[in-house]
């Protein structure tokens, strides 16, 4: 029987698990910052030059013991309960982009300790290893072995630190990975993103949401990055520049929680665009799911949540986890599989719920303000065109059109028009029904005003039709739409009068009664005269 050595694990396995946790340059910053989080530090400064990268925080530092410690692989004595980094694995994240890793450190007894990583000898190693492999030669390089060599612990005492603290040196960026390190734009996007950064004075709903984080007792930490000759504090990547308007509205606060007994799981902060539009912003579309202060997954995480996913472009905000048992898995990409995530996924859903009718009521409001605006602008422009067509009947009957139009769309919305809004909803509505009446009283006068020669033309002939129809005087109702317009005088060819027949016996002595459709013809009759 042979029992397992540590000849067993061969050194392939570090780049396997640093690269499959870490395939994103910035995670190795995130891991450094991470560490400092975890020892208490309040100020962590970051600094990117030509060819190194240096994370240099003010926490407690490192005692010798958890100096020695801090080199062992896949060996964690961090609480995952309370801290942030528990699988240690993170000191090896940056093995692909330096070609050394330096860390040194004093802890709060004056204490000095130093940790070198050779990984540009390491990653030599490995090349040189697989070179061989493809020349069919047996691997002879164990992980044991490659590290015995590459990496080393020892007392410091030209410790550069003076004060307890830790600093993490990137030395000899490497040209491809490490390189990334260089683009500024996308690695303060990233720690925005990721780190729990205080808010930006340019967000006013900022200290609102911060007074949440003090009761809940979620801590913030001042980072400062120094990078292409920039040196200033990042921020949470909110403003009031991603809304349309530019303010947004004031943030909601949401309990998650799971089970009848509303067993807590955190809690949810987000703000809604302030009109029917994406925030202008991509990058903050969206909540992001946060624990400890840190990002897991992106801000596509709850996406899938909401029964309209364009809700998710228009909102931004975070869901703050303080439920223990839910663990991020390595990559940071989710939580681990389990109950507690399918806890989690399944108090997320009723926060996306919420979320959605929040979203709907909000913009069921701003379409309702900005089609009063709409309307109250086109009416404006209407009763400026009556004066200008008091002298043409059709101009005026298309003006009175065109108000109804008006009041016909806003019909449906009124009932959303906010209480700030009332006023300006009170003032169409009287400026509409006065221009109706201006509208109305013109049509009128220009009716009385005809021109006497038409109005002689009118009495004559209807003179003439009392001369030749004395019978029509007296006479019963119409009984059919020819009756009124023979009494009419209005001449009709049989095609005419076949048309007037249809429509009575298909469209309107079926669908009218007798006595309906008896006094509609009367009306109609004494209308036409009147216009005539």
């Amino acid at each position: 029987m042979r029992k397992f050595t540590a000849k067993d694990i061969g050194a392939e396995l570090l780049p396997i698990l640093t690269s499959g946790l870490y395939d994103e340059p910035y995670d190795a910053v995130r891991e450094y910052v991470q560490n400092g989080i975890d020892a208490g530090a309040d100020l962590i400064r970051v600094t990117v030059a030509s060819n190194s990268a240096v994370i240099l925080d003010n926490g407690h530092g490192m005692s010798p013991d958890v100096v020695d410690k801090a080199i062992r692989l896949g060996v964690s004595e961090k609480d995952p309960r309370t801290q942030v980094g528990f699988r240690g694995i993170g000191i090896y994240s940056a093995l692909h982009l330096c070609d050394r890793l330096v860390v040194r450190t004093r802890d709060e007894q004056g204490r000095a300790g130093r940790i070198d990583m050779h990984f540009g000898l390491i990653r030599a190693h490995l090349a040189e290893q697989e070179a061989g492999r493809l020349r069919g030669e047996p691997a002879t390089l164990w992980l044991e072995g490659l590290l015995g060599q590459t990496v080393s612990v020892a007392d410091d005492p030209d410790s550069p630190l003076e004060a307890p603290g830790t600093m993490v040196a990137l030395v000899g960026l490497s040209t491809d990975m490490g390189s990334r390190l260089k683009d500024r734009a996308g690695l303060e996007t990233y720690l925005r993103n990721v780190i729990p950064l205080p808010f930006s004075p340019q967000f006013t709903w900022g200290q609102k949401i911060l007074g949440r984080f003090t009761e809940r007792r979620i801590r913030t930490v001042a980072v400062e990055l120094t990078h292409s000759g920039f040196t200033g504090p990042l921020h949470r990547p909110y403003t009031d520049a991603i809304f349309t308007n530019g303010r947004g509205e004031e943030p909601r606060f949401l309990e998650v929680t799971f089970g009848s007994d509303h067993s807590r799981l955190g809690f949810c902060w987000y703000c809604l665009n302030d009109a029917s539009a994406l925030l202008s912003d991509a990058s903050v579309r969206g909540l992001i799911v946060k624990k400890f202060g840190f990002s897991v997954g992106d801000r596509s995480y709850l996406k899938t949540f909401y029964g309209r996913p364009i809700i998710s472009e228009r909102v931004t905000g975070e869901v703050i986890v303080e439920d223990r048992e839910l663990l991020p898995n390595a990559g940071r990409s989710d939580f681990e599989a389990g109950p507690a995530r399918d806890r989690f996924q399944r108090a997320l859903t009723a926060v996306a719920t919420r979320i959605s009718e929040d979203a709907d009521r909000l913009w069921k409001k701003l379409r309702a303000v900005d089609l009063l605006v709409s309307a109250r602008q086109a009416l404006d422009g209407l009763i400026e065109r009556i004066p200008g067509a008091s002298g043409d009947v059709d101009q005026l009957l298309a003006l009175n059109a065109a108000i109804s139009g008006w009041d016909q769309k806003l019909k449906p919305h009124r009932k959303f028009v906010p209480k700030e809004s009332q006023g300006e909803l009170a003032d169409y509505d009287r400026l509409a029904r006065k221009a109706e009446s201006d509208i109305k009283e013109l049509i009128e006068t220009k009716r009385e005003k005809r021109p006497s020669k038409v109005r002689r033309i009118v009495q004559a002939a209807r003179e003439e039709e009392a001369e030749t129809k004395p019978e029509a005087r007296g006479q019963e109702p119409p009984a059919r739409l020819l009756d009124v317009v023979d009494r009419l005088g209005i001449s009709t060819t049989p095609a005419m009068q076949a048309l007037l027949s249809s429509v009575d016996d298909l469209l309107l002595k079926p669908n009218l009664s007798e006595e309906v459709y008896g006094t509609g013809l009367a009306e109609l009759l004494e209308r036409m005269e009147d216009l005539l």
